[in-house]
């Protein structure tokens, strides 16, 4: 399976990907669709917090976002992830800073924890151009009740964006996200998967 980099500095850049189904990246189609919806990612802080292959956050550095955070807790997975960051470090070491990718071998939800002091340290503006992506495999429901209605909204410290990655029938769904007070700020639908934009605010 090839996953390539859609669009930006890096576009055709193909990522080396796990064998078997230890990974469930998120599709071409809903992935050009959310890029093509979002294009100005200049000053952007992206968070690819279920990271993969870090196709999505690649995306998002390639399209000018300024730092970008990977999080991907599969010991067998998060070594293909290295590679496929080093990789392009070396392609592309004029056009980044040392520190631009950053990779942690953990839970997103414990990650969160040690990140909120950094986001703290932020300017508002900056704070403000902090966008999560959660992509955990479909099933895991816990995730996504840990890290939005726990670690983002419970602890009131976030006021960032997050993209939520889910499937109507496999995973969590959009109205049971609504009904525990999720409020989208936009949709971004494929089949039946689907992509909530959330701005997380003080009243979420």
């Amino acid at each position: 399976m090839a996953i390539k980099i859609l669009g930006g500095m890096a576009k055709g850049y193909t990522l080396q990907t796990p064998k078997g189904d230890l990974i469930r990246p998120t599709s071409a189609i809903l992935r050009r669709k959310a890029f093509d919806t979002y294009q100005d990612w200049d000053g952007w802080i992206f968070i690819d917090g279920c990271a993969g292959t870090g196709a999505v956050g690649i995306e998002a550095w390639s399209r000018g976002c300024k730092k970008a955070y990977f999080i991907e807790k599969h010991r067998k997975v998060f070594p293909i992830l290295e590679a496929n960051l080093n990789k392009i470090k070396e392609s592309y070491k004029k056009e980044m800073e040392a520190d631009t990718f950053k990779a942690s071998n953990q839970p997103i939800e414990k990650w969160l924890i040690g990140f909120q002091k950094t986001y703290e340290s932020l300017d508002e503006e900056s704070q403000s151009k902090c966008l999560l992506f959660l992509d955990p495999p479909y099933h895991l429901r816990e995730v996504y009740q840990k890290v939005i209605f726990k670690r983002l909204i419970g602890e009131k410290w976030f006021k960032g964006w997050l993209w939520i990655e889910s499937d109507e029938k496999k995973g969590i769904s959009s109205i049971e996200l609504q009904k525990q007070g999720i409020s989208f700020y936009d949709l971004i639908a494929q089949g039946d998967s689907f992509l909530g934009i959330v701005k997380i605010t003080e009243h979420q």
